[in-house]
């Protein structure tokens, strides 16, 4: 049986996908994308996250985060569609986590990624403000702390190994919403 999806809440630790499988799946719904980093940088007044996370610091850029992630989880709950992709750090607030874990189904997916795919596609080599030092071992210390407060809120889990973005978004809409007949019947 296939139910009707016109929202969707994705989370991943960084290489996960979550913004380009969230555009592909907002492509698809035919609903706006909404980034809760982007919007974050964007109510800092800047055009990148990155710029947002240096130049505010880390605390304002979580704090404009988690207000933006209330206001777009509450419109989530009450029913206006969108693809939201939450930061991978920001269920570290609790209110947040609670707003997230009160989602009725599908609530929330996380995209998962084991490091040895997410290093060639993070380049840990490009300076990211959160992998400043030895990056391979702050992904995985990231990771194991992130997964943790996943655990709590997460609902739905699609691995993105060995997967291209497209195929990452069928899955989820698989398994979200029930098998999807092909192009080809």
């Amino acid at each position: 049986m296939t139910r009707t999806v016109s929202s969707i809440v994705l989370v991943g630790v960084p290489g996960a996908g979550s913004t380009s499988v969230g555009a592909v799946l907002a492509d698809r719904l035919g609903v706006e994308l909404r980034d809760t980093e982007r919007l974050a940088a964007g109510a800092l007044g800047h055009d990148s996250v990155s710029g947002a996370f240096v130049v505010a610091g880390e605390e304002a850029f979580h704090d404009a985060e988690t207000t933006v992630a209330l206001a777009e989880l509450a419109a989530v709950a009450a029913g206006e569609p969108r693809v939201l992709v939450l930061g991978s750090g920001v269920l570290a607030a609790e209110r947040v986590r609670e707003a997230a874990a009160a989602l009725e189904a599908p609530g929330v997916v996380e995209l998962t990624v084991t490091l040895a795919h997410a290093a060639p596609r993070l380049g840990l080599s490009l300076a990211r403000p959160v992998f400043l030092g030895n990056p391979r071992a702050q992904w995985s210390r990231l990771a194991e702390e992130r997964r943790a407060l996943y655990a709590r809120v997460v609902r739905v889990v699609v691995d993105t190994d060995d997967a291209d973005v497209e195929e990452v978004a069928g899955r989820v809409l698989d398994v979200i919403a029930g098998p999807r007949e092909s192009d080809d019947e």
